[in-house]
């Protein structure tokens, strides 16, 4: 008798677990934007025939059932917890060490929007299209009179290997392949010396996010500049004053893996000693100097470096100097306080897909340079799209 009471309790208090969240999903207002992930969430998708036929229905409406689910991030939290306590090492495709994370799945794009897989291997029809069209760029630009580099940022789990027991065979794979194929053309190749300055305990990367520090943006500095040619205008790190605008970073990985027990991050702008910039963006914003002060202490503090992303931002120091366009990600905002200790630069997203010889040419590049992270090079077919 005993037993059945048990179990009736069971089923009913599980029903009630149930329809509560089921009533909180339905009556909570739907956020659009994650703070805690910094990222845009899912809407409720329209139902079509043909949506449903192909399955394309059921997967956003899983996504946008898990992105609304109520006490989200408290359930993330928990579930890491547990994968930590048992020995797992990962949780939702994020590698976890004591003073290192790290994102493992990527969704592989494979030609079609709805065509993706979240794993640690790369479609080489995609590499190929987005490195081929960044050669025949390169090709353009050199013919237009511009001097043409690709920077190719390596990913965290491609620099931070030796911090993590996940085989690093895919990353090394990815890593030459883009190099072999990149060769071709002028391409400062970052990642062997990264991944060496962080064996050695450099600190290049975040812990809790995916973008290069400014230690890490400085080396790639170096080897651009040398791509170039310009060897001898590279400024040591003490010719630039550091200004340290957060030490309470935590970037989007330790979001995404609900780990909150790693050391949170330092975020630092370098400006040249003695050199002042105004950046002008497109949203008609400008700012005395290279950084936002409005981004401090929110929830996407790396914007800070020139207020993020946006269709142009010009970084100018008044002089008459060489002038440098930067097609770039986000990995570019805190690389351009390096290259403008030498250049006027010119930031314009890969993602807006324009025609970058006529934005050369429109604003007076001497030299135009390309800077997109190894994640997006497999997960999206922006740089293929690149005019010219």
């Amino acid at each position: 008798m005993q037993s059945k009471i048990c179990q009736k309790l069971t089923l009913v208090l599980c029903g009630v677990f149930l329809l509560a969240f089921a009533v909180l999903f339905v009556f909570l207002p739907k956020k659009a934007v994650s703070e805690s992930e910094n990222r845009t969430l899912a809407t409720l998708p329209a139902v079509t025939a043909d949506s449903v036929l192909d399955g394309t229905y059921g997967s956003q409406i899983n996504v946008y059932y898990a992105d609304h689910f109520p006490m989200r991030d408290a359930f993330v939290t928990i579930k890491s917890c547990c994968e930590i306590a048992m020995l797992k090492g990962q949780n939702d495709g994020v590698l976890y060490s004591q003073n290192q994370l790290a994102v493992r799945d990527f969704k592989a794009y494979d030609g079609k929007s709805y065509d993706t897989v979240e794993s640690d291997r790369y479609y080489e029809r995609l590499l190929k299209a987005n490195c081929d069209n960044l050669i025949a760029l390169g090709d353009a630009a050199e013919q237009n009179g511009f001097d043409f580099c690709v920077c190719i940022p390596p990913r965290t789990v491609d620099v931070a290997a030796s911090a993590f027991s996940y085989p690093s065979d895919a990353s090394e794979a990815l890593m030459a392949d883009i190099c072999a194929r990149l060769s071709k053309t002028k391409f400062a190749d970052v990642y062997n010396i990264l991944n060496v300055a962080f064996d050695k305990g450099e600190y290049v990367y975040y812990r809790t996010d995916h973008h290069w520090t400014a230690e890490g943006a400085y080396l790639a500095y170096c080897e651009i500049m040398k791509a170039y040619g310009l060897e001898s205008e590279i400024l040591p790190q003490d010719g630039f004053d550091y200004e340290t605008i957060s030490t309470a970073f935590r970037g989007t990985t330790a979001a995404k893996g609900g780990f909150g027990t790693v050391l949170a991050d330092t975020i630092k702008v370098p400006t040249a000693k003695g050199a002042t910039f105004t950046v002008a963006r497109a949203d008609g914003r400008v700012l005395d100097g290279l950084i936002d002060r409005t981004k401090i202490g929110s929830a996407d503090e790396y914007s800070a470096y020139l207020g993020g992303d946006d269709t142009v931002v010009t970084v100018t120091s008044g002089a008459d100097r060489p002038k440098l366009l930067m097609v770039k990600d986000s990995f570019g905002l805190s690389l351009a306080p390096y290259l403008a200790s030498y250049f006027d630069v010119v930031l314009t997203d890969v993602s807006a897909r324009s025609n970058v010889v006529e934005i050369a040419t429109q604003y007076g590049a001497n030299a135009i340079l390309v800077v997109y992270n190894a994640e997006n090079i497999i997960t999206s077919a922006d740089a293929a799209y690149l005019k010219y």
